[in-house]
């Protein structure tokens, strides 16, 4: 029972520190944005003199700087957790002997001397993870909150914290309504296509010569001047003809040489 429920990985998902919403590129970006929003803010005394993209750059570099030993640590983990698991399925080819066989007292010891390591390098693993953890979990609030306000503080001193939070608030729901209208960009895109699909009918309609009828046909029929009939599969069947069909005649029925 104690080595089935042994499982499941316990090392720490350490992607999100880099390109979550607060992890180390958004920092960067964030710190960007806002040294350039308080540098141009009114009342400001002081001018940004160095560019946004150098701020973003140094931002990654000390993040990368940071985050160096995360991937060793992780690789470090995950062979731990390997060999955790090897024991572990060493672990259950005894266990389920004696649980469904009875097995014999012989199968009892083995099933304990693989217990142990198994609970050792559980315990070690454990400990082992729980450090990683906290280090990843502080990397990744420093480069996304800490950090940026450590430099807000240093590069305008005189600026009220308040002045940095509402910032910071604005900045969060310009990007979530940035989100929600990219949401809409498809039916946006094909709302214009269709826009201007009409306004070209238009132009071609007031292109027409003006001795040409275009008074609109109020009859229940279909009437067709000068047109080509063709295929789905874009093969012409009948060019350049005229016909109108009225309600009364039922419809017509155009057919090709081979009578299709």
């Amino acid at each position: 029972v104690a080595a089935n429920s042994i499982c499941g990985s316990i090392v720490p998902n350490v992607q999100g520190i880099l390109f979550q919403s607060k992890g180390f590129f958004a920092a960067a970006v964030n710190a960007a944005v806002l040294t350039v929003s308080l540098s141009q803010a009114p009342g400001s005394d002081w001018r940004l003199e160095v560019s946004p993209w150098l701020i973003m750059a140094l931002f990654v570099f000390i993040q990368v700087l940071a985050t160096i030993s995360i991937p060793s640590i992780t690789n470090r983990l995950q062979e731990a957790e390997g060999e955790m698991r090897f024991i572990h399925s060493r672990s259950r080819e005894f266990c389920e002997s004696i649980a469904f066989y009875r097995g014999e007292r012989q199968a009892g010891e083995q099933a304990e001397e693989a217990l142990q390591p198994l609970i050792k390098r559980q315990c070690s693993l454990a400990r082992k993870a729980g450090v990683a953890s906290i280090f990843t979990h502080l990397s990744y609030e420093i480069g996304g909150t800490v950090l940026p306000v450590l430099t807000i503080c240093y590069l305008f001193p005189t600026v009220d914290v308040s002045t940095y939070s509402t910032l910071q608030q604005e900045l969060s729901s310009m990007i979530n309504t940035l989100s929600a209208l990219l949401t809409y960009a498809p039916q946006v895109a094909t709302f214009f296509g269709t826009l201007n699909r009409v306004t070209q009918l238009d132009a071609q309609l007031d292109a027409l010569p003006p001795l040409r009828e275009t008074a609109i046909d109020t009859r229940e029929r279909v009437q067709m001047d000068q047109v080509d009939i063709v295929s789905p599969s874009r093969e012409t069947l009948v060019k350049d003809v005229s016909f109108g069909v009225d309600k009364q005649q039922g419809g017509i029925v155009i057919t090709g040489p081979s009578g299709t």
